[in-house]
C-alpha cells in the first residue's frame, strides 16, 4: 500500500505548508534532459540518466489490452560488499548457466502512475529528504486531488 499525502495547490496554504517543511537543500544536481524518440516498433521512449548515471527510460508498452509504460534501468550493474574490499560488481552471466533475465522496469498501469503521481508531486517543489519522510505519516491524496 502506497504511503498518504497532502496535496496543495498553489495558494498561500501551499506556500506555507513548504516552507514550514523545507530543510537546508544541497547542491543542486545538474538537470539531465530526457530524450524522447520510438522505439524500432514504433513506440514512444525517451531517454535519460538517474543520479548514479544508470542509464534509465520510459516507454510506451506494446500491450495490447490496456494502456501500459515501462519504467526504469535499462542495464543494472550489481554489485556485492566484500568485506575488506567494499562494492565489487558482479558478472552474473558467469554465475548463471542458460538465460538470464532481470528485471529492472517497472511495468506501469495508468492506475498505477495515477497512485505515483501524488508522492511525486509532493516530493518535487519541497526537494528535501524530509518530505519523502513526510509521506509516510500524513494523509493519502487521491487522484481528484491532482486537478
Amino acid at each position: 500500500m502506497l504511503p498518504t499525502v497532502r496535496v496543495v495547490h498553489g495558494d498561500d496554504e501551499a506556500d506555507s505548508y513548504l516552507e514550514e517543511m523545507s530543510e537546508p537543500q544541497e547542491e543542486p544536481t545538474p538537470v539531465v534532459p530526457i530524450e524522447m524518440g520510438r522505439t524500432r516498433r514504433g513506440f514512444a521512449s525517451g531517454e535519460f540518466t538517474d543520479r548514479y548515471d544508470n542509464k534509465c527510460s520510459i516507454q510506451e508498452s506494446s500491450l495490447a489490452t490496456e494502456a501500459t509504460i515501462w519504467l526504469g534501468i535499462d542495464d543494472p550493474k550489481p554489485e556485492v560488499l566484500v568485506p575488506g574490499e567494499g562494492w565489487q560488481p558482479v558478472d552474473l552471466k558467469a554465475l548463471v548457466q542458460g538465460e538470464l533475465s532481470i528485471h529492472t522496469r517497472m511495468h506501469l498501469t495508468v492506475e498505477g502512475v495515477r497512485q505515483l503521481l501524488p508522492l511525486l508531486h509532493h516530493f518535487v517543489p519541497s526537494a528535501t529528504r524530509a518530505a519523502l519522510r513526510e509521506l509516510s505519516s500524513s494523509g493519502r491524496a487521491s487522484s481528484q486531488e491532482m486537478g
